[in-house]
């Protein structure tokens, strides 16, 4: 398996499995549920009219955040915003709305040729023309990270082998065990983050094997974090994967303890030496209540638009937006 642990992995890879890409077009899929500011950080540094832009705002979300989301996008015409539904923390909606996103993006434009998914904290590290001509000359490469789920802790490991419901409004771990079925195996684990080809995108949402992966995961703990995971390691495309995500990010600070879960941690700018370092192309995750100066240092190194803080202050009814029609 491919890893990135070469810096130069994705210009080797290139070379050895280039078939004539003429340029990359990139379909990138942005969740949020609040902090519009954040949001338009994140935005301002990738928009650009060359690649297209899918977007979902938690239905739980108040109605001022999905209307501020909107603004923050100048209602282009290459910005989509998807049909709101509820995202639980370890549920399914990540999922749910990632194929929604990927199946609307294959009907509605027949150029783009991969799929990035981002959450609304994160941000480019690089330029969106730097992402395209690395993602060119990786092609037909899949970045999905992918952990053996035999060597990580054991709340880990039973996320597939127990049953999870969501109960009053959680996903809640049952000491119901789960029958993996025949032909299936769950042995892999990583991020939510991952860059994937137009090609797999496709076999993803029309083959039966990712349905039956897909059937099994419903009921586990964090399925966004085993399913393109296990499927991509069980598909035509294995050979065409470097296991990693393309984002930086510090799961745990050395100050923290080892028994708690290990999660993204606030990026400071203490740690702009690691990301300028970094190969890259996103880091997680930013909050500018916390430190905004990390987001105006790596916004000015890449001359990036910054938000001046003023943008939601009209008040004017909003535009018609587009928003995508779910006919699959």
């Amino acid at each position: 398996m491919k890893t990135c642990s070469d810096k130069n992995s994705y210009k080797n890879i290139g070379c050895a499995l280039n078939n004539g890409l003429q340029q990359a077009k990139v379909l990138y899929h942005i969740t949020g549920y609040k902090d519009s500011l954040q949001f338009m950080w994140l935005f301002l540094a990738i928009y650009n009219k060359q690649d297209l832009f899918i977007i979902h705002v938690d239905e739980k979300s108040p109605e001022k955040i999905h209307q501020e989301f909107r603004r923050c996008t100048g209602f282009q015409q290459n910005v989509t915003f998807l049909p709101s539904q509820p995202v639980v923390w370890g549920g399914n909606g990540l999922i749910d709305v990632e194929g929604q996103a990927i199946k609307y993006g294959l009907k509605n434009d027949p150029e783009w040729t991969h799929f990035v998914n981002l959450s609304a904290q994160d941000y480019p590290l690089i330029a969106p023309d730097e992402i395209r001509n690395r993602l060119k000359q990786s092609w037909p490469s899949n970045y999905v990270l992918c952990n053996d789920i035999r060597g990580v802790h054991w709340r880990i490991r039973k996320r597939r082998l127990f049953r999870y419901m969501k109960i009053g409004g959680q996903r809640t771990f049952t000491p119901v065990p789960k029958f993996k079925p025949r032909g299936l195996e769950i042995r892999w684990v990583g991020p939510w983050w991952h860059i994937l080809t137009r090609d797999f995108c496709s076999w993803l949402v029309s083959s039966d094997k990712p349905k039956r992966y897909l059937a099994f995961l419903r009921s586990a703990g964090m399925p966004d974090e085993m399913l393109i995971q296990n499927t991509i390691m069980d598909s035509p495309f294995r050979d065409h994967h470097i296991s990693c995500c393309k984002h930086e990010i510090i799961w745990r600070r050395p100050d923290e303890s080892i028994s708690a879960s290990a999660r993204p941690s606030i990026l400071l700018v203490d740690d702009l030496p690691r990301l300028e370092a970094s190969e890259a192309f996103f880091a997680r995750k930013f909050d500018h209540s916390v430190d905004h100066e990390v987001l105006t240092a790596l916004a000015e190194r890449n001359q990036f638009a910054q938000p001046s803080g003023a943008e939601f202050l009209n008040s004017e009814p909003l535009p018609a937006s587009r928003t995508a029609t779910l006919e699959f």
